[in-house]
């Protein structure tokens, strides 16, 4: 026969534990594929358009077979397809270094991939390539953090 704190022990171990392990939540990062460059041309695709709060780490593919690509992560509330642009119709690059969340990925070459991981909180991101005329052409998509 167990005694009552073998008992206690034993329901702990069969039924409180469980519980605890799946309140305690994801493991790791979430993981966003971005494709970039898709079709061979000016796209950037993304597998999921929100994360919850925390580690975001970004898997960037250049699926363009001629153009090199970069990844910037900018915190704002404007849309992908209004941010503030030169004359030359690139982003205004005060705009982006006074937004810029993490680090820029430069020159992601045809065929390879990068990570960009980074911590995120609840908000509105934009991700775009920055590449002079990248953006214009459509090098942009949005991004929630919910």
């Amino acid at each position: 026969m167990l005694s009552r704190s073998r008992k206690l022990l034993f329901f702990a171990l069969i039924f409180v534990l469980p519980v605890l392990a799946a309140c305690a939540g994801p493991s790791g990062p979430t993981i966003i594929n971005v494709d970039a460059g898709a079709s061979d041309g000016y796209q950037m695709l993304l597998d999921k358009s929100s994360a919850p709060p925390g580690t975001v780490t970004f898997k960037i593919t250049n699926n363009s077979t001629t153009l090199i690509h970069e990844f910037v992560v900018l915190k704002t509330d404007l849309a992908a397809d209004e941010m503030p642009l030169t004359a030359e119709n690139d982003m205004d690059e005060e705009f982006l270094l006074a937004n810029l969340v993490g680090e820029e990925v430069e020159d992601i070459q045809s065929g390879a991939t990068a990570e960009l991981t980074v911590e995120l909180v609840a908000g509105h991101y934009v991700l775009v390539c920055n590449l002079p005329g990248h953006y214009d052409q459509g090098m942009r998509a949005d991004f929630t953090v919910k």
